[in-house]
């Protein structure tokens, strides 16, 4: 059976056991994507169930996710899905989202972390974290305070954290430096369970140091730092000038902020790579400018434009009721996407294919080099938007990179 992509497994793996049976005040299991958190959970969840009633004790586990979603679709899910496949009875008011399983003498409460300062008013034997490295530091730090407030049913409750790592946020902070308690790495390639193809996926899909993080479940600094950091002079710039070809799609990144609205230019040159050789910086402007401008300096051309999807609903300007998207379709342009990714996405995607030379840039495109190189992460991971002449000409490079990587990386796979 398969949840979510993912195949079911129906035991528990030497390195998940580690962690089930641990009865630490405090642990983590820090692993990388598809290395069965969610599973461990569950198990560890009902193992200390378990124990605490061969001791006479009954179990409340507090279920903690960042948010509400995340909380329904992976952990409440999760229970009921494993539960009925055990035939194990329970019991769920998914209001109160409070679930009585009495064979193992349990309550569990699940709990959103989207506002931590509202954890209160319930007590706890034991505490479950799930992906606590997606949260803020500062969120964090809030909850792991209200949280462990809650953890005062018995002298020997216990604190588990489940996290993918997120760079050195407060599960490093907490069990690397401050040394609270037992750390657990877990690569996702000793997942048997999961199929290989998604392994090979996510190897095809990130860089060296998003393998590092997101495989092998490793603390990566991967914030504070450049944006691109696979992007390298040496190997993705070129000072010859490519001559495009009107045989093949002119490939525009768009973003469409008003000043600058910009665009970046390629081709693909090989299967897999692509040369950005333009750039259009335009000032006050607006989508039919940028349209009359490339299509004035490149005409006869076939055109695949990859905008910030955003677009879809908002016009810089058009008749009433019209979008971005509506102009750009309108003037014969393909427009490619349906759903805009997430920055995180967006970066790796482009920086995997700065590493792996599939994304050349000309230099004469100055605006998008500058970005490249000056671009940078804010502690939180997210883009430092501080300085506002940077960041948009990069936002539409990563349109098409992402959308163009990651179709060809599937196609391949596809025809495999």
């Amino acid at each position: 059976m398969k949840i979510r992509g993912i195949t079911k497994q129906t035991k528990l793996m030497d390195y998940q056991a580690e962690v089930v049976f641990d009865r630490s005040k405090f642990t983590a299991f820090v692993g990388g994507f598809g290395s069965a958190k969610s599973y461990t959970l569950i198990s560890k969840v009902l193992a200390t169930a378990q124990w605490r009633r061969s001791n006479g004790q009954r179990s409340v586990a507090g279920v903690f996710a960042p948010t509400h979603p995340l909380l329904r679709d992976v952990n409440i899910l999760g229970f009921e899905v494993y539960l009925r496949e055990h035939n194990i009875k329970y019991s769920l008011n998914l209001t109160a989202k409070v679930m009585v399983v009495p064979a193992f003498s349990l309550t569990i409460w699940f709990r959103s972390m989207h506002k931590p300062e509202n954890i209160v008013g319930f007590e706890i034997s034991d505490a479950y974290i799930d992906e606590f490295d997606i949260m803020l530091m500062s969120k964090q730090e809030i909850a792991w305070v209200k949280i462990m407030s809650r953890l005062r049913m018995y002298e020997n409750g216990t604190f588990t954290v489940f996290t993918t790592p997120e760079g050195f946020r407060l599960t490093h902070k907490k069990f690397v430096l401050d040394k609270v308690g037992n750390l657990y790495q877990a690569d996702t390639r000793w997942n048997k369970y999961i199929p290989r193809d998604y392994i090979e996926s996510l190897i095809e899909q990130y860089d060296d140091q998003l393998i590092e993080q997101y495989l092998a479940g490793q603390f990566v600094n991967l914030i504070g730092g450049k944006a691109y950091y696979g992007f390298n002079r040496k190997f993705n710039l070129v000072s010859s000038r490519y001559k495009p070809t009107n045989r093949k799609p002119l490939l525009v990144g768009l973003d469409f902020n008003v000043n600058p609205m910009t665009a970046t230019i390629g081709q693909e040159v090989a299967p897999n790579k692509i040369i950005v050789f333009d750039e259009f910086y335009l000032h006050n402007s607006n989508t039919p400018s940028m349209v009359e401008s490339v299509t004035a300096r490149y005409p006869k051309f076939n055109v695949e434009v990859y905008p910030d999807l955003s677009g879809n609903k908002r016009s810089t300007n058009a008749p009433i009721g019209w979008t971005d998207l509506n102009l750009l379709k309108t003037a014969g342009w393909k427009v490619i996407g349906n759903k805009r990714a997430r920055i995180k996405d967006r970066l790796a995607i482009t920086n995997n294919a700065f590493s792996k030379l599939w994304l050349i840039i000309q230099d004469n495109c100055t605006h998008l080099v500058r970005d490249l190189e000056q671009v940078a992460l804010t502690d939180d991971g997210l883009i430092d938007g501080s300085d506002k002449t940077l960041t948009h000409i990069s936002d539409a490079l990563t349109y098409m990179a992402e959308r163009r990587f990651y179709r060809a990386m599937v196609d391949s796979r596809n025809k495999k």
